[in-house]
């Protein structure tokens, strides 16, 4: 089993407590896959190649979980994520509904070049 670190952004902190205050069901299941994404990444599994039913490649090193896989019908959500195979750290970066979709993929791709960037760098 490998070790994989998860780190939480100020924004996804935000965006999931207003996001559990609303759709809380939602939010609990798109969580539980995201715990079932980790169960697999921790098997060893290159992050970019786990291929499920509510795992979504959104490109250039962004990946998506969804609410499926739960047995009722729920609110359209994704949980953008940042795997960082070098550092073995997950970052969370947000989570929205199909309403802000464009917009958060905007943000997360801003996030993981800066991430990106920042690599090597010591404070």
């Amino acid at each position: 089993m490998l070790e994989w670190n998860i780190e939480e952004t100020d924004k996804f902190t935000r965006t999931f407590r207003k996001y559990e205050k609303k759709h809380g069901e939602t939010a609990i299941a798109t969580m539980t896959n995201f715990g079932s994404y980790m169960q697999l990444l921790s098997k060893g599994l290159n992050p970019l190649q786990i291929s499920t039913s509510y795992v979504h490649d959104e490109k250039k090193g962004l990946i998506a979980v969804d609410q499926k896989k739960q047995k009722r019908k729920l609110r359209e959500t994704r949980l953008y994520f940042y795997p960082d195979m070098d550092k073995k750290t997950v970052y969370l970066l947000i989570i929205g509904d199909k309403n802000s979709q464009q917009t958060d993929i905007k943000f997360c791709r801003e996030q993981i070049k800066m991430l990106r960037s920042d690599y090597g760098k010591t404070a």
